[in-house]
């Protein structure tokens, strides 16, 4: 028993060794891809990923209705009064189509041409009074609203601190009184905490003005976010968070500082 024991050690001294190979060399190419992409050459990776990804414009996601994070949102932060709700990246429509079904005014707004012309054919078909407007990547309609919601997982695409910051300004300066804010996100893990740190120390030696904490391995660009950077940022733009939640999936409800 003593000689298996001793070779199961071994064998997995030598598997864990492999992995730690594996992890760094995964690392490192990932990290040197990151330190030479554009931000154009990053948006661009996404928005040909989201162009050529058909399940997100499915009927059947459209009909999937509110995820179980944003119904809690709904049921707890939204007030009452609030009654028109601008989404920005509404994608296929699946949360106008929802929230239209449970009373509320939605004006959806969209980069991606394709995913418009589904949400249009769908409302139609389905005798749903809204429409998604095809609208600039990047970029905020002046729309006055009670609720302003940075569709599924958006926040996560969006490069740079000032850009987001940007956003949520432009975005605030559309909310009615007691109006609120919805982003939603990647949430950090001790994985990535440890990717980040690993990171820094990378842009230190080799140079690179990427984001740490951001990866291509997806398919798309993508930043992991920890609850004080939410904080932070919300605070740039002039906003507080009432709400953060890294369950399930990463999103806060903000408001007018």
């Amino acid at each position: 028993m003593f000689t298996v024991i001793k070779l199961y050690n071994a064998v997995f001294e030598r598997i864990y060794k492999l992995y730690k190979l594996l992890y760094y060399t995964d690392f490192f190419l990932e990290t040197f891809l990151l330190s030479i992409m554009s931000e154009r050459q990053l948006a661009n990776l996404t928005r040909q990923f989201y162009h050529h990804n058909k399940k997100y414009i499915t009927e059947d996601n459209i009909r999937s209705g509110l995820k179980d994070f944003e119904k809690h949102i709904f049921e707890k932060y939204i007030p009452a009064s609030a009654s028109e709700i601008v989404i920005l990246a509404a994608g296929g429509g699946r949360e106008i189509y929802s929230l239209t079904k449970m009373g509320y005014k939605c004006y959806g707004y969209e980069s991606t041409e394709k995913f418009v012309t589904v949400a249009a054919d769908f409302f139609k078909k389905n005798e749903i009074d809204a429409r998604i407007i095809h609208f600039p990547v990047n970029k905020v309609p002046q729309h006055s609203c009670d609720v302003f919601i940075f569709g599924w997982g958006v926040y996560t695409h969006l490069s740079g601190e000032s850009l987001r910051v940007k956003l949520l300004e432009d975005a605030k300066n559309n909310l009615r009184e007691n109006g609120k804010i919805i982003i939603s996100f990647w949430a950090s893990n001790e994985w990535m905490e440890m990717k980040k740190r690993l990171m820094e120390k990378y842009r230190r030696i080799f140079g690179g003005k990427f984001e740490c904490g951001s990866c291509i391995k997806t398919g798309c660009w993508g930043k992991y976010y920890t609850q004080s950077e939410i904080e932070d940022e919300a605070r740039k733009a002039g906003l507080k968070v009432d709400y953060y939640s890294d369950q399930r999936y990463g999103h806060a409800v903000l408001s007018v500082e």
